[in-house]
């Protein structure tokens, strides 16, 4: 939600992939107090690290996110005609990129940002 309504509110003032990256880093931050507070235990090292960590999983899988998003876009626009350009479009194909890479990121965050195990 961080993530989608920050893009949309970027939007009317960058344009779309900047307003994406907007997106993506006040996403990030939300995600990682989230984290942190709710749905990992925290990692005895270094914060830093730990937030390092955290920064270059969800980097990998922004360019999954950015990537499924732009071919979204292209779907979108061939195959139910909507304009690529309108809000409502790229608001849905960004929810669908922002929805790809869950399962990756919380298998990632868990075993190399929090140090957990699988079970």
């Amino acid at each position: 939600m961080a993530n989608i309504g920050t893009k949309l509110a970027a939007s009317f003032v960058l344009n779309d992939p900047l307003s994406v990256l907007a997106g993506f880093c006040v996403g990030l931050t939300t995600s990682y107090l989230l984290c942190r507070s709710f749905v990992f235990k925290p990692t005895t090292g270094s914060k830093m690290s730990e937030v390092a960590r955290f920064t270059g999983v969800n980097i990998a899988c922004l360019g999954i996110t950015y990537g499924i998003y732009r071919q979204m876009l292209v779907v979108l626009r061939e195959s139910l005609y909507l304009d690529a350009s309108q809000p409502s479009a790229q608001v849905l194909a960004h929810a669908i990129g922002v929805g790809a890479p869950v399962i990756l990121s919380f298998v990632a965050q868990k075993t190399l940002t929090f140090r957990q195990r699988l079970n």
